[in-house]
């Protein structure tokens, strides 16, 4: 419950995540070396640190995002340039771009289950919701909003749409649970299972870049996160009270259930890894820093 995130933005905790490194302690020629052609949605997750270590005893890695489109009418490009250029004025029925989009994370909540089946893999399920624009209520009724691709000055304009927001969420969860369920029930050993986000919600933002220093407010929506697990009994449950970050949680996997030595950060948040003015130690606002 006072799980946080090492960084409010899905970029530098992805990373971290598979890279089982805090970048906000590394040297920026590091962290290029990293992050070099890859962007976060295309993270190559099979060609992860995290992967690499459980490739050495036999687990394959598999990577699903709700965000990769098989059709170039969905991919980000497009779906901007559609909504520019007057072709978001023509009869819904005929918005091609938004298809993939609407039921990009429903189809792979499916493919994410199904996995379950499989032996020895590791899956990494990646899944963009629920950003505004919104797109559904909490049934599962498209919303269809104006633009689906907005830049952040649009998306700004609906951050504080919390009712839509939840709806959405609610949505995400049935998606999610529904999923679980699944794996327990199609699995024939004891899958270890980490719901997580990668940020808050940030119903505060409301001018600047979110990049800017934080308000109170602002950093005590945004940092605390979901972190659920569900524990085998081969893995050493003690290990998963050690740390409420999210930069630790595969390092504190891979200790408590396949005995490796990884090191623990500190619960700290850096607001922008690499500005020493935007560090909080032990993930608590303070004044100074602002």
């Amino acid at each position: 419950k006072n799980a946080i995130a090492y960084c409010p933005h899905t970029d530098c905790v992805v990373g971290a995540l598979m890279e089982l490194e805090n970048f906000a302690l590394l040297d920026e020629e590091s962290v290029q070396s990293i992050t070099k052609n890859r962007a976060t949605a295309h993270w190559r997750f099979k060609d992860s640190e995290l992967v690499r270590l459980l490739s050495e005893i036999g687990y394959k890695g598999v990577e699903l995002s709700s965000e990769r489109s098989p059709i170039v009418a969905s991919r980000i490009f497009p779906i901007a340039y559609y909504e520019k250029t007057g072709l978001n004025a023509l009869h819904p029925n005929l918005h091609i771009w938004r298809y993939f989009n609407r039921l990009g994370l429903v189809k792979n909540m499916k493919e994410t289950g199904s996995q379950a089946a499989n032996k020895d893999v590791i899956v990494f399920s990646y899944n963009l919701a629920p950003h505004p624009p919104y797109y559904f209520d909490r049934n599962g009724k498209p919303l269809n909003p104006r633009i689906i691709e907005p830049d952040n000055k649009e998306r700004m304009k609906t951050w504080d749409e919390k009712d839509k927001y939840i709806q959405q969420l609610q949505f995400v969860n049935s998606n999610i649970l529904a999923t679980i369920d699944q794996i327990i029930e199609t699995s024939e050993v004891e899958p270890l299972i980490i719901v997580m986000s990668d940020h808050g919600p940030a119903s505060n933002w409301n001018e600047g870049r979110i990049r800017h220093t934080p308000s109170e407010a602002l950093f005590n929506e945004r940092v605390p996160i979901l972190s659920a697990v569900l524990i085998p009994k081969y893995c050493k449950n003690r290990e998963f009270g050690k740390s409420r970050s999210s930069v630790n949680t595969f390092n504190t996997m891979l200790n408590a259930c396949f005995e490796t030595d990884l090191p623990m950060y500190p619960d700290d948040v850096w607001w922008n890894p690499g500005n020493p003015k935007d560090h909080y130690p032990d993930g608590i606002w303070k004044a100074e820093n602002n």
